[in-house]
């Protein structure tokens, strides 16, 4: 295995790493807004970070999947951060 494969390697690991952080944390927040009663004032507040985390989750699933079908040969990039 060369050099660029086992960057590339490890930045697919990270990146895969990134959407397991980011799709837990979007369980979480369903978790948390199903358990909040339906009169919570919260309620709205906390779909709409479920929505965000979720999203992130999907961008980050994405482009591992990219990542993992169309591999950058030869060049290092660094895999996109979570924001949470």
């Amino acid at each position: 295995m060369d050099r660029n494969q086992t960057v590339t390697d490890r930045n697919q690991t990270v990146l895969y790493e990134d959407f397991q952080r980011a799709r837990l944390a979007a369980i979480e927040e369903t978790d948390l807004y199903r358990d909040v009663s339906f009169e919570d004032p919260r309620k709205e507040a906390l779909w709409c970070t479920v929505v965000s985390r979720t999203e992130v989750a999907e961008r980050l699933l994405k482009l591992w999947l990219r990542d993992v079908h169309e591999p950058v040969s030869g060049l290092h990039r660094e895999p996109e951060r979570a924001v949470t």
